[in-house]
């Protein structure tokens, strides 16, 4: 209704640039720099844009005139070398990354206790004396990653990922957890897209070593009429457990696990909404602790002016097959619910952001005194380098 009125395009690209519509963007830039061609804040835009849609000679074309620009202040100059740095390093075939997440939260009942006094070992009733009271934990994440681009028609990244983790519980050390796992994998981002790799998990309760995971994966991904995502993951994995204080007296979980998972994303009302349907089958050495499950889940998430919130919800139906002719039920059923909300406020340039979450799951077994509910709820700080 009025393309002349500077302060309504630079409204209109401001909400623009806040839904990702990039495109847009750079044609109101145009217009604007139409009215006001002496604009640097404009331009600057223009290039940032530009370099964001993947047109490199462009964004550089433009901040290069600025920098030579005489009349450009010492502000809106260190602002076109960052940008000009950025476009440098995106010619380079090596991308280098990492985050690092510090959080404080409360669980309760951590550790699953059931809902009555007594639990069930091999039909044996023992007292139940699982803390079943919140707990507050301290929470630390790291993650590095190096990328490599190969040369290629088609963009094809090779990627190196490490993830730390460390969960300390304030006042049950028995339950403190550290993991370090690692994976390399490839990835052919043209559609469809193609992923496969492998990753190694290793896992520490109180210090002692509990578990070590292997696995492969892989993953194809196709779009349909122009809005429904496929993607198709598949995972065989080999974990092997060890005796440990956490685990005194446990039989041989030692074994296989393959899994299978279908998900289709596809926009509703403006937002992306995600439905996940899976297999998963495990077959360790101790056959009393073979189980298949299937799961379905759905999620989405809501961008608001400077907040993300995503919300998550799914069920899970595990039979455990029990052919252990000293157990006289010879089967359980158990149907877990999970639900979790999570907001995500970033600041300083996107690099830091807060997150708070809040996530509960139900278990409901067909077998008396399995049931029980667990809650999580925790506050994070993320700072993330580039």
């Amino acid at each position: 209704e009025d393309p002349t009125s500077l302060e309504k395009n630079f409204k209109l690209l401001e909400e623009q640039t806040r839904i990702g519509d990039l495109r847009g963007a750079a044609a109101t830039l145009d217009r604007i720099l139409l009215l006001d061609p002496d604009s640097k804040l404009a331009r600057v835009l223009l290039a940032e844009v530009q370099f964001n849609l993947g047109n490199l000679a462009t964004a550089e074309t433009v901040l290069v005139s600025l920098r030579d620009d005489e009349t450009t202040p010492p502000n809106m100059l260190e602002r076109v070398e960052k940008n000009l740095n950025a476009i440098h390093d995106s010619q380079s075939p090596w991308r280098y990354s990492a985050s690092f997440s510090v959080a404080r939260g409360s669980a309760e009942n951590p550790r699953g206790a059931s809902a009555s006094d007594t639990i069930l070992i091999t039909d044996i009733e023992v007292t139940n004396d699982t803390l079943d009271e919140s707990e507050a934990y301290g929470e630390t994440t790291l993650v590095g990653q190096v990328q490599y681009q190969l040369e290629s028609q088609n963009p094809q990244v090779l990627k190196a990922t490490a993830v730390a983790y460390h969960r300390d519980y304030m006042y049950y050390d028995a339950g403190d957890l550290s993991s370090l796992q690692a994976m390399l994998e490839y990835q052919k981002l043209a559609e469809p897209t193609l992923t496969f790799g492998t990753k190694f998990n290793h896992v520490a309760i109180s210090e002692e070593t509990y578990s070590a995971t292997s696995a492969g994966y892989a993953e194809i991904g196709q779009t349909f009429f122009q809005r429904l995502k496929l993607n198709l993951y598949a995972e065989t994995s080999h974990r092997h457990n060890f005796e440990t204080s956490a685990r005194s007296g446990a039989r041989d979980y030692n074994g296989f696990t393959n899994r299978v998972t279908l998900s289709a994303t596809t926009p509703v009302f403006g937002q992306a909404i995600k439905l996940t349907g899976g297999y998963k089958r495990s077959d360790p050495e101790a056959e009393i602790y073979q189980y298949t499950s299937r799961n379905v889940q759905v999620s989405t998430s809501w961008r608001f002016r400077k907040m993300t919130a995503s919300i998550s919800g799914g069920r899970e139906w595990v039979h455990y097959r029990m052919p252990d002719p000293l157990i006289s039920s010879n089967k359980r059923e158990d149907v877990i619910n999970t639900s979790s909300l999570a907001l995500n406020l970033p600041f300083a340039n996107q690099s830091r952001s807060i997150t708070a979450k809040a996530s509960y799951s139900s278990s409901e077994s067909s077998l008396d005194n399995y049931d029980k509910d667990s809650a999580d709820f925790q506050l994070a700080l993320n700072v993330s380098l580039n």
